[in-house]
């Protein structure tokens, strides 16, 4: 099964939802660990209506087209438990552009490696400051309660959390790469 089937189906066991409020959840805040595009989302969507993992319901509009509302069934709540209870290997792999081309950096002149490294500090401060508003929204909806473990709240938190660790190692090591790039060289020796 794809991991997409298995992401939509902790989104729908949340609350049901209609293919545009799922389509909007990976812009955000899973976009941020875990992409999909409409044209994945909705055709997932049916082949699980036809696998009997979700339900789906025409619910009628004012003024504008039916909206399908979808809701977990049994099946698909037992399929999504036994994924949820399954050990995921560590990717061996990463696909990582950039890190690609900071790899190959040496090769460019200084001034292009700085252009790039400077969009990219650009890119991740923009989803450093995104992740920690969710952050603030995220306090404030606990209203200064402590968050319990067994809850929605608490995987939220964890990939927010994980959200902004990561985007603040890569806008640091953005800052230093720059820094470098500015001194001429770097003293690897200061890194023991």
């Amino acid at each position: 099964m794809s991991v997409l089937r298995y992401a939509l189906l902790g989104l729908i066991s949340k609350e049901s939802r209609t293919g545009y409020e799922l389509v909007a959840e990976f812009e955000h805040p899973i976009g941020n660990f875990w992409n999909a595009l409409h044209s994945q989302v909705y055709p997932e969507l049916s082949q699980m209506h036809q696998d009997d993992l979700i339900n789906c319901v025409q619910v009628k509009q004012e003024g504008k087209p039916d909206k399908k509302v979808y809701s977990l069934t049994t099946k698909g709540y037992v399929v999504l438990q036994q994924w949820l209870n399954t050990f995921v290997k560590t990717p061996r792999t990463m696909r990582d552009e950039f890190m690609l081309k900071a790899y190959f950096m040496g090769e460019v002149s200084a001034k292009s490696a700085r252009d790039q490294f400077e969009s990219q500090l650009r890119d991740h401060e923009g989803r450093l400051q995104t992740l920690e508003e969710s952050l603030t929204a995220f306090i404030q909806d606990q209203e200064g309660g402590p968050i319990r473990t067994n809850t929605a709240e608490f995987g939220r938190w964890l990939v927010v959390w994980k959200g902004i660790m990561t985007e603040r190692t890569y806008v640091e090591w953005c800052r230093q790469a720059l820094h470098w790039l500015e001194v001429g060289e770097v003293r690897p020796q200061m890194f023991r």
